[in-house]
Formats: C-alpha cells, structure tokens, sequence
C-alpha cells in the first residue's frame, strides 16, 4: 500500500510486495511525471522497498525508516530479553515475571499509578531488566527531542546509545543494535523532517475493514478498486500534489488477508456463495487525483445481484440461491 502523505490519501495498492512489483510502479511514475515532484520516501526496515526508491529515485529523494517501527523492533527485543533473563532465574522468581510483559513495553504515561509501582517494585527485584528498560525510555526520548533537528545530530544520539545498550550484555540486545546500525542513516533521516507512517497506519486499519465486511475478497482488482473509491481521493484542492507543496508517501504492508488460507472458517465458503462479490468499477484518472468510479446499474436485480443495495422493504439482500425472508 502507497499513501500519499502530502494529499492525505491512499495512492494505490499492490497486488505484491516484492521488489520487482514495487521497482515497476516507480519506474512507471517516474515516467509518466507523478513523482516529479517527491522529496521522501517513508517505508519500515523491508529491504525491497528502500531498495526499489534508491534504485528509481537515486538521492533526489529522501528515504525515512518510520520510527514507530523501529521502536516495535525494540518491544520485541525487549520481550525476548526478559524471556532469556526469567530462563536464567530461579523457578520461583521466574514465575514472578510472567503476565508482566504489558508493564515493560507500555510508556509510563499510560500507566495508572498502580501499574506505575508495581514496575519499580520490579525494576528493584530484576536490574538487569530494570535497565533494559531504562534503555528503552532513553531511546524514546531521542526520536521525543525537538532539539534534534538534523540527520547527524540524530545519528550521533543513536549511536551513543547504542554504545551504551551493549554493555547490558544481552544477546537480544546486540542483534537490536546491529539492525539499528544497518539501517542508521536512514532512521536518522526522521529527524529532518519527523515524518512517519503514522498515518499509513490508520488507512491501514480502514482497509482491513473492507476485507473485515466482505468476509475476505477473492478478486484482487475488486478490492483495489474498493480501496480506491473509499481512500483515494484527496481531501481537495488545498493538498493538491502539485500546488507546490513537497510530495512525500510511504508504504506498508498490508498482510496476506487476500490469501484464502487466511480467511476467517467459512469465510472461503462464504465467498464462493457470493458474499464477497464486488461489481466492477473504472477507474477515472485526473491530474493528481485517481479514484474509482462506481458503475451503474440497469435493474434492481442486478444491485441486489451483486449484494450493493437493500431490498426495497428495507431487509438484507438475500446472496444468490437462499430463500428470501418472509414479508
């Protein structure tokens, strides 16, 4: 999924997130004008998308790791860094450590009072972990400070810290620093600008929600379309991309919720009944704006058909072959 940050909308969907899916649709962009006037790229830690904008876009453009990912990496470090830790203990003190992984990986703010002194209670009990944590705070904070306003500065302040999370000694540790040192040029890029896909985030969650509705969809083209028609179009013409303000996007994974295999039980066979049929659209193409326009319908049969509208007594269409409600 490509969101275009400038204009707030999704820019559009791909069936795959290989590389050479991704490298296709910049080249074709980059040809037909539509990245003329990008600046950033913000993408999480997957080689071929940073790889396909270096590839496109050389050093015209900017390439941002998100940050929010690269914390999510830390969570998981932490998580596996107390796991190995409780493995070391003793069985009674190991036992006191479970259910509390909410408490290690939740900011302090969003912690009740309660909840704030029974993590002291166990940062005493545990310092090893105690100061895991600490790391974890202390790297919050860097990506938190305002002050830090240009990619060295920012690189200087991780690398710093990095140094000091290696002393702790712990193997999950390590393999955190290592990536964070693989990707560090590009993660300090956040502080330039402090863009993220926060946003790609929420279109995200939006777009789960049509496959939530439909029960998972077969069609590809359908769902990109439905996609499209809902997330596509710009918010008007004060965010136009090309009314002179720096067009950034970014890109995310969408999951495999389009793999059969991964639909909810029953959900395949729902699909095959017609709960998941989608009628087909066109696409309408305008400088700087694509969305998808919903086609129209000859009969009442025809919407129902295809599952779109209500009966005209207000019920739920009936999906093709069951018996209709009665009045």
């Amino acid at each position: 999924m490509l969101i275009d940050h400038t204009n707030r909308r999704v820019l559009d969907v791909l069936e795959s997130r290989e590389k050479a899916a991704v490298l296709a649709y910049f080249k074709a962009g980059q040809q037909s004008g539509l990245f003329a006037e990008l600046e950033e790229v913000t993408s999480d830690m997957w080689d071929g998308y940073v790889e396909a904008s270096q590839e496109v876009f050389g050093q015209r453009v900017r390439v941002t790791i998100d940050r929010f990912h690269v914390m999510k990496n830390f969570q998981d470090c932490l998580t596996k860094a107390r796991r190995e830790l409780q493995r070391a203990l003793p069985k009674a003190a190991a036992t006191a450590l479970k259910g509390t992984r909410w408490l290690w990986v939740t900011n302090l703010e969003n912690l009740d009072a309660d909840e704030r002194a029974q993590l002291e209670a166990l940062k005493q009990q545990y310092p090893q972990l105690g100061a895991l944590a600490e790391q974890r705070e202390q790297l919050r904070a860097i990506f938190e400070d305002r002050s830090v306003v240009t990619a060295e500065a920012g690189r200087s302040r991780l690398e710093e810290w990095c140094t000091k999370a290696r002393q702790l000694g712990l193997k999950a540790m390590e393999k955190f620093t290592k990536t964070l040192g693989n990707w560090m040029d590009k993660i300090a890029n956040y502080f330039v600008s402090r863009s993220s896909n926060g946003r790609t985030e929420g279109f995200n969650h939006g777009i789960r929600a049509i496959l939530w509705r439909a029960f998972g969809m077969r069609n590809f083209a359908h769902f990109r379309l439905r996609v499209l028609d809902l997330f596509g179009r710009s918010l008007g013409p004060e965010f136009n991309m090309f009314g002179g303000e720096p067009f950034m996007f970014a890109m995310a994974l969408l999951g495999r919720d389009l793999d059969d295999r991964n639909l909810r039980p029953g959900a395949e066979a729902h699909a095959r009944r017609g709960f998941a049929v989608h009628a087909d659209a066109a696409i309408d193409v305008q400088p700087g704006v694509l969305h998808a326009v919903q086609p129209q319908f000859e009969s009442l049969a025809e919407r129902r058909r295809f599952g779109r509208v209500r009966n005209q007594n207000g019920s739920t269409p009936a999906p093709p072959g069951a018996p209709e409600s009665p009045g």
